[in-house]
């Protein structure tokens, strides 16, 4: 009899806790759709009564409280109020646009398939969400087996279809023809007039399919095209694209023309050995055009007879950028060019003639405004005729300046009364690109101090108040696009007197001098030469995988010790600083290695950098270069004032 009511009253309290845990919105704990008000309530008062169930059971027994079914009632439906549940269809589609991001290189497009992969209504969002899928993927045609492109060919259908009628965007290759990847081509075809951004890297007998979206291309906002091409086919199908604004052309051996609408093209630019597309250019009523980039690795065989060039004005153009490393026809086209609107101009052209008198007449017949120039040619006398003409100029790129145009850009001029610089007064941002050959840096100090710093010998009262300060001066390696690599590490490390360092760092120097020595020799000489190790080796692809990666262990290893033997003196640290060795560490944890091996070297880099920090941090303020991350040397001005733009250095590299 005592059983049966034993048994009873367990029954009847078992009956009565799964009776408190009923959910009484199973299905939402099935699902993340958004309770309704009337649900809202009942998971409310749910969730109070649990609550109350599991504080009287808190005081009989305390220590299974956190494992109970109550407590994981209590979980499960406090999630069922989270706010995300609760987001507006047309918030949480912005949030996945957002995810997706903007403009991309349409090499790196990725749909989205993850949001399907979330729950129910993010999927039902996602895929009805047609602009989610309208980046298709790269498509890099010829090399599929047939597996893969079934799987290819299903993919681009599923998207195509879920993309609707929004824009497309992609990045095709392929190079032969007829293949089964054909059909790729195909599909695609059949929404051209959907296409916006596309990058073509094709051949010419691919080219010759496009044919038939010619006239159907009413959506083509940019063109990307890279073609290998003898000259046979007649490039016309992008002729007729009334929002075409953007074309970028190159080319492996094309001495041809492509038909391009030139009347509405706001951007172009050419990467190719022939000068063809520019004399078109010339030629058509290009007015809309606002930038206009060309650039060549070979010498221009056909642009040298100025019969083919005549005189062109393009009003609207902003940007004018023309790069060579040998002798060109430039000067022809500098020549001919009136632009009233040109703000921008760049120039990387290696020639022993001299592109000065071109440019100057071409300002002066423009009447045009610059305010950024980038000259980064064979540097003369007659350099600072251009900057005459251009008073209003505030961003400045040049290399290897002459002692002259140095001295220019240090002069007040004494013709005006409240004294103003001679040359560039409007000037806030100077970069000077540095060859191996370049002996002023002394002269680039001083330049410095006298533009950033005004520290002139006389008064501000005598120079005037409103002498427009430099805001950025940087020293830098010159363009990679010449043929000769130069480190302007090289600079800093050997001359570091000249930039407020001296090699035993002398009060002089700017930081307080010590009784430690300078770093040895020998010390010096060992670290480069593990460095130059390490380089080759991460270079040498001939040897095996395994062996190079024991081989490079065993260098990092030697590097590390020998780093760690330093002693943390002033000079030890400006001459790692100067050498930008964190920047160094940094790149070789980036090599291959075994993962427990990065592991142990990140450790001990970490400790090296938290070692010299301290005396790196009561040096900055004595600084007058520091590293910026992208390789640049960047002055520090004395003065902390608004005006001065100190967060373009990365002092704190090393901390």
């Amino acid at each position: 009899m005592a059983t049966t009511v034993i048994t009873d009253i367990l029954t009847f309290r078992l009956n009565s806790d799964r009776q408190c845990l009923k959910s009484p919105v199973p299905s939402l704990l099935r699902s993340n759709d958004p309770p309704s008000d009337y649900e809202l309530t009942r998971i409310q008062d749910a969730i109070a009564a649990i609550e109350a169930k599991l504080k009287d059971k808190s005081r009989d027994k305390p220590r299974n409280v956190g494992s109970c079914p109550y407590t994981k009632f209590l979980q499960s439906h406090k999630s069922i109020l989270s706010p995300s549940r609760r987001l507006p269809t047309e918030l949480l589609v912005e949030i996945f646009l957002h995810y997706l991001g903007g403009h991309r290189e349409l090499k790196r497009n990725s749909p989205p398939w993850i949001l399907g992969h979330i729950c129910r209504r993010w999927r039902h969002i996602a895929v009805n969400t047609a602009a989610l899928w309208r980046h298709l993927p790269p498509m890099r045609l010829g090399s599929l087996e047939k597996p893969q492109l079934k799987r290819q060919i299903a993919c681009l259908s599923t998207l195509l279809t879920r993309s609707g009628d929004a824009g497309l965007t992609f990045f095709l290759a392929k190079t032969d023809t007829p293949t089964p990847h054909d059909a790729i081509l195909t599909m695609l075809f059949e929404h051209s007039q959907r296409w916006e951004r596309i990058s073509l890297a094709i051949s010419e007998d691919v080219c010759a399919h496009f044919s038939r979206v010619k006239g159907r291309l009413s959506s083509l906002q940019s063109l990307n095209l890279l073609l290998t091409r003898t000259g046979r086919l007649l490039v016309n199908m992008f002729e007729v694209a009334p929002k075409l604004r953007e074309v970028r052309l190159g080319s492996v051996t094309w001495p041809g023309i492509i038909k391009l609408p030139w009347d509405q093209l706001s951007n172009f630019t050419e990467d190719s050995s022939h000068s063809n597309h520019l004399v078109a250019v010339l030629r058509s009523s290009a007015t809309c055009l606002e930038k206009l980039n060309f650039i060549t690795d070979q010498t221009w065989l056909a642009f040298n007879e100025t019969a083919n060039i005549r005189s062109t004005s393009l009003p609207n153009l902003t940007s004018l950028a023309l790069q060579s490393p040998a002798e060109t026809g430039l000067q022809s086209l500098l020549a001919a060019l009136t632009v009233p609107a040109l703000q921008e101009v760049v120039l990387r052209i290696f020639t022993n003639r001299s592109v000065v008198q071109e440019m100057t007449g071409m300002i002066n017949r423009s009447a045009c405004t610059l305010q950024r120039l980038v000259l980064h040619i064979n540097m003369g006398h007659d350099v600072d005729q251009i900057l005459k003409l251009t008073p209003l100029l505030t961003v400045l790129d040049i290399n290897d300046p002459e002692p002259e145009l140095i001295d220019a850009l240090a002069l007040l001029d004494p013709s005006t009364t409240d004294r103003n610089w001679t040359l560039l007064p409007c000037l806030v941002s100077l970069t000077i690109r540095l060859g191996p050959a370049f002996q002023r840096l002394k002269e680039l100090s001083h330049l410095a101090q006298l533009r950033c710093d005004l520290s002139f010998a006389h008064t501000a009262a005598e120079t005037g108040q409103d002498l427009l300060r430099l805001q950025v001066f940087k020293i830098a390696s010159p363009p990679q696009i010449f043929g000769h690599r130069f480190d302007i590490a090289q600079f800093a490390h050997q001359y570091p007197d000249l930039f407020g360092l001296g090699s035993r760092l002398t009060g002089d120097a700017g930081v307080v001098a010590g009784d430690d020595k300078e770093v040895p020799k020998a010390a010096k000489r060992a670290l480069d030469d593990e460095l130059r190790e390490i380089t080759l080796l991460n270079r040498d692809f001939q040897m095996s995988r395994k062996g190079r990666l024991l081989r490079l262990s065993r260098h990092i290893e030697i590097l590390m010790e020998l780093l760690e033997k330093f002693e943390v003196t002033p000079e030890t640290v400006t001459y790692l600083y100067l050498k930008r060795i964190d920047f160094t560490l940094e790149r070789l944890l980036d090599l291959q290695m075994p993962l427990h091996t990065k592991i142990q070297y990140s450790k001990r880099v970490d400790a090296l950098l938290a070692k010299w920090a301290s005396t790196l941090t009561a040096m900055s303020s004595k600084l007058k270069w520091a590293w910026q991350k992208e390789g640049y040397l960047v002055y520090m001005p004395e003065n902390d004032g608004a005006s001065l733009d100190r967060g373009h250095s990365d002092i704190p590299s090393l901390s």
